[in-house]
This record gives C-alpha cells, structure tokens and sequence, in this order.
C-alpha cells in the first residue's frame, strides 16, 4: 500500500509541476501577444503617417498645377501665380519632411521597443523559472501529509 500512495504522490507532484510550468508557457504567450498586438499598432500608426505625408506631398503639386488652370499667366497675372505655385509646393514639400521625420521617428522607437519588450519577456521567463517555480515547488514538498487514524 504504502509503494502505491508513494507513486502516487510522485506522480501528483509531477502533475503539479506541469501545471505550474504550464501556467508559466500560458503567461509568457499571453504577454507576448499583448506587447505584440501594442507594436503592431505602433508600426501601423508609423505607416499611416509616412501615407499621410505622401498624400499632403500630392495634394500641394495639385495646388501647385492648379494654377496652371486658366491657361499660361499674363504679366498682370503673375504675381497670383507665383503666389499659388509657391503656396502649393511649400504645403507639398512640408507635409513630405512631417510625413517622413514623424513616421521614421515613430518606426525607430517601435523598434527600440521591440527590443525592450523582447528582453523583458525574455527576463520574466528566465526569472520565474531560476527563481518562482523552484521555490513554488519547495512549498508543496514542505506540505505534510496527514494519516488518517481509524479507531477511537
């Protein structure tokens, strides 16, 4: 009787570290698709801004051609041409320099960030594991089992 309950308890306390290492696998994943789904949005929002600044690029060189609307300007006309031309391509060249500083602003710290969160993760899983399981462990191996008496 007393091989078997042995057994027994040898298979519940491999069980029970299964279990604890299985909750450690389910925890790291679920941080890791967490911080993951936050970058993505990071790098999304850098792609979003580098679009932006391409379309406002369009948008001025149309301002810009728009003034070509009526025909080649006369002298008398010439200074609202000069003023719609210029007006166009500063609003085309500034939304280019936005557009590409912020988005690869944003596309630099989403990296860094990757980075750190990997070696985050990467500390997490190493610290629980050197030092939470094993003490977790310690603490059900220090549990004593209690015999039931029969008799009065």
């Amino acid at each position: 009787l007393s091989g078997r309950f042995g057994s027994h308890i040898l298979r519940l306390k491999l069980i029970k570290n299964q279990s604890l290492e299985g909750a450690h696998a389910e925890f790291i994943t679920m941080l890791e698709r967490d911080l993951g789904a936050k970058l993505r949005f990071a790098d999304r929002t850098a792609f979003w801004v580098m679009l932006l600044g391409f379309v406002g690029t369009l948008v001025g060189i149309i301002m810009s051609l728009s003034a070509f609307a009526g025909g080649i300007p006369t002298v008398e006309h010439l200074k609202i041409f000069s003023s719609v031309m210029i007006s166009g391509l500063f609003t085309a060249f500034l939304t280019t320099i936005v557009g590409a500083v912020l988005g690869y602003w944003l596309k630099y710290l989403c990296d860094q960030s990757e980075g750190c969160a990997s070696s985050l993760i990467s500390s997490i899983s190493f610290g629980t594991r050197m030092f939470v399981l094993p003490e977790l462990n310690k603490c059900g191996e220090e549990m004593p089992v209690k015999e039931s008496r029969d008799g009065p």
